[in-house]
C-alpha cells in the first residue's frame, strides 16, 4: 500500500472517527484505486468540525485536497494532535 492510501486508513482509523468510519468507507474503492471525495466532502458537513478537519487532513495527505491551517488542529485533544502529527511525519518522512 503506498503512502496516499496508508495516510487515509490511519486517518479514517483513529479513534474520534470511530462512529464514523462505515459512511467514510462506504466512499473509498481500494480495489479501483478510488475514493469518491466530493462525496465525503458532501456527507461531512453535518459533522464535527474537528471530525471535518480530520478528513480534510486525509484528503490533503491523499491528493492534494484543500490545505488544512495549523490553527485548525488546535481543536483536537492532545492525544489526537499527536497521533495526527505522527501520520504528517510518517507521509512526508
Amino acid at each position: 500500500m503506498d503512502r496516499y492510501w496508508s495516510a487515509v486508513y490511519e486517518i479514517f482509523d483513529l479513534p474520534v472517527l470511530a462512529g464514523k468510519r462505515d459512511a467514510l468507507y462506504a466512499y473509498v474503492d481500494e480495489d479501483r484505486q478510488e475514493i469518491d471525495w466530493p462525496t465525503i466532502t458532501d456527507i461531512i458537513r453535518p459533522w464535527s468540525h474537528g471530525e471535518r478537519v480530520l478528513v480534510r487532513i486525509a484528503h490533503v495527505l491523499y491528493n492534494e485536497g484543500e490545505r488544512v491551517g495549523i490553527d485548525e488542529i488546535s481543536v483536537f485533544s492532545s492525544d489526537v494532535r499527536r497521533s495526527v502529527f505522527n501520520i504528517i511525519d510518517r507521509f512526508y518522512g
